[in-house]
């Protein structure tokens, strides 16, 4: 026990900075404890010194705790209110220069997948379904939200065993869906499969792979009603005839507001539309380096439905027109940018650029909590329109000021759900269907990062290149 000396003296370093005469040590990491013997190992010894301690130096007492009887014990040795402090801790750097704002985006498709099981659950379980139908699924939500899951910062061994994991669960639900569709509606269950359909591995594109012939049934489990085409379908109602697809790249029909696109496919009102490219020496699956950015090359640009919908080699873009409910009870018109990016190049960072003419002065606001989403989920015979419920990022507000003081990387910021400028006129709202980054750095503008592949490891501990493979 010579060596208790220097871990007391450790532990009353540490006490040094705190108010409280507890002290909390974490012990362990993310590659302790993989089997149970090291686990009855470090347990006992720790437990040997805590018995030294406690028995020989006056005015200590050691043990092993959870973060609930820190807190408590914290409480009883101070009188005074313990101060709170308030905001948000985003954009972390972790020395010089280096921010964690890559993984915002990182493996953005295994994000998307995520949120799709996500929708799906929630969908299911206003139609009916219990704990106990869902668990297998939800256990694999849970499990993607680990803090190298849903951050994209696994190696690709584990990131394409968590994108499995996810489609099962989605294609569990969905036939659970189908199979309650199908009881209700007298129609046999074979007849009923999930259209969300991916090529050849889990982590290929979905594509939509239902017949328009067929009947469909749409399910709305929000509480205010929907638009599935020219069909109404009312919130919280039982399944209704509707006709496929509900939305397809363009206006609507009986809605007169003006949209305008450029020669070269790109919106120009009512907001400017920029494909960019930040073009990187550095980074990986955590950090985010800019370098120098560019214009996305249109040069070949593909443009159909008079601008509604542009593609490129690489990129795909389609715009369409949906009417939702405002909070005033009126009918408002969204415009769903819908992305596809197919990104085989190294060391770039594709984002796009969102311009409006709005004196916003360097404010920028992301949230974290999202109502409702517009967002669609298709089976052959059922349309499950699904509501956004939030995830483990959303219950935050946050403000943010930009900076000419600090790196760009430091000005990049999670966008789970929304990002929004305004002033005394406009304001510019962004919902996205799936986290990624978002940043603010010129005034009236909001960029949203698409994805990202970097040729070298960030030496963060995913210890790999493999945000170079192409998903």
């Amino acid at each position: 026990m010579a060596f208790c000396p220097l871990f007391l003296f450790c532990i009353q370093k540490k006490a040094n900075l705190y108010r409280s005469r507890v002290v909390i040590i974490p012990l362990g990491d993310d590659f302790r404890y993989q089997d149970s013997q090291e686990a009855e190992t470090q347990y006992t010894n720790f437990q040997k010194i805590f018995d030294y301690l406690n028995r020989n130096v006056p005015g200590v007492r050691a043990q092993f705790g959870t973060l609930s009887n820190y807190f408590e014990a914290v409480n009883a040795t101070i009188a005074t209110p313990i101060p709170i402090l308030k905001g948000s801790f985003f954009t972390y750097a972790d020395r010089n220069e280096d921010y964690w704002s890559g993984y915002f985006t990182s493996r953005v498709f295994d994000k998307a997948l995520g949120r799709r099981l996500e929708r799906s659950l929630y969908a299911a379980a206003v139609m009916g379904a219990t704990k106990q139908d869902m668990q297998g699924p939800r256990r694999s939500l849970s499990l993607f939200q680990h803090h190298d899951g849903v951050t994209g910062t696994a190696k690709s061994f584990v990131v394409e065993d968590y994108a499995s994991k996810l489609q099962i669960s989605i294609i569990k639900v969905h036939q659970w869906m189908a199979k309650t569709v199908g009881s209700l509606q007298k129609t046999p269950v074979k007849n009923l499969l999930s259209c969300f359909q991916s090529e050849s591995t889990p982590r290929s594109v979905y594509n939509f792979k239902c017949d328009s012939s067929l009947p469909l049934y749409a399910f709305n489990p929000l509480s205010e009603e929907q638009y599935c085409g020219d069909t109404v379908v009312p919130g919280l109602s039982t399944t209704q005839i509707a006709k496929f697809p509900c939305d397809s790249p363009g206006p609507i029909t009986d809605d007169n507001s003006l949209i305008r696109f450029g020669s070269n496919g790109m919106m120009i009102y009512p907001i400017q539309e920029e494909w960019n490219v930040w073009h990187v020496q550095q980074g990986g699956a955590y950090l985010f380096f800019p370098d120098t950015k560019l214009p996305y090359s249109l040069d070949n640009v593909i443009i159909e439905r008079n601008g509604y919908s542009v593609k490129t080699s690489h990129w795909s873009r389609n715009v369409t027109k949906k009417r939702i409910h405002g909070y005033d009870g009126e009918n408002v018109t969204v415009l769903d940018f819908e992305y596809e990016t197919n990104l085989v190049f190294g060391n770039q960072e594709w984002f796009v650029r969102m311009k409006a003419p709005i004196n916003n002065k360097g404010i920028f606001h992301t949230v974290r909590f999202l109502i409702c989403d517009v967002s669609f989920y298709f089976s052959q015979s059922i349309i499950i329109m699904s509501g956004m419920i939030q995830d483990l990022n959303g219950f935050n507000f946050d403000t943010h000021y930009f900076r000419k003081d600090l790196p760009i990387q430091s000005q990049v910021f999670p966008m789970p759900t929304l990002a929004s400028i305004e002033d005394t006129t406009y304001r510019l709202t962004i919902l996205s269907e799936h986290a990624q980054g978002t940043a603010h750095l010129e005034n009236g503008a909001i960029d949203i990062w698409l994805d990202r592949r970097l040729q070298q490891d960030d030496n963060r501990g995913l210890g790999e290149v493999s945000l170079l493979e192409v998903s």
